[in-house]
């Protein structure tokens, strides 16, 4: 072969083994440790690998519990006595608004008692909302009626 130093018909291939490193063995004949740490690799449960960690322990409670942030009973007796004054000379709508503001401020008051106060309030001023609604409806009806009374005692009916 051109460029080899060997003379001809010499496989390259064919020289000796190259050197084995010899093994280092311990005082108990076993093998000398590896110079890199082992790799540690989790017991084999027998079912397919996790794709995610297990979960971790959670780290702890509140100390004390949170309170609940509202009262949805009284805001809704505080907008009802509210949206009630505003409509007292519609009849029905009057009494309607006046009995929903009042049944939902009586809710919105024990609520408030058993949440430590949160909302009484609110809940207190949709109840006399309320009551001032049906009032002022009571008052129209009588105007009202009134009105008519006089008009047709007079003869103009």
């Amino acid at each position: 072969m051109p460029g080899s130093d060997l003379p001809p018909g010499v496989d390259p291939n064919d020289g000796p083994d190259p050197p084995v490193r010899p093994s280092v063995t311990g005082s108990a004949g076993a093998p000398a440790p590896s110079p890199r740490p082992p790799v540690l690799q989790p017991p084999d449960s027998g079912g397919p690998p996790d794709a995610y960690a297990p979960p971790t322990a959670y780290a702890g409670e509140y100390p004390y519990a949170v309170p609940e942030a509202g009262n949805a009973p009284a805001v809704a007796a505080l907008v009802l006595g509210m949206v009630g004054i505003v409509f007292c000379w519609f009849l029905v709508v009057n009494f309607i608004l006046a009995a929903l503001a009042i049944a939902f401020g009586g809710v919105g008051i024990s609520l408030a008692g058993a949440r430590g106060g949160a909302g009484r309030g609110m809940a207190t001023a949709g109840l006399a909302l309320g009551f001032i609604t049906a009032v002022a409806g009571i008052l129209f009806v009588v105007a009202l009626y009134s009105i008519i009374l006089g008009t047709c005692a007079n003869g103009a009916c």
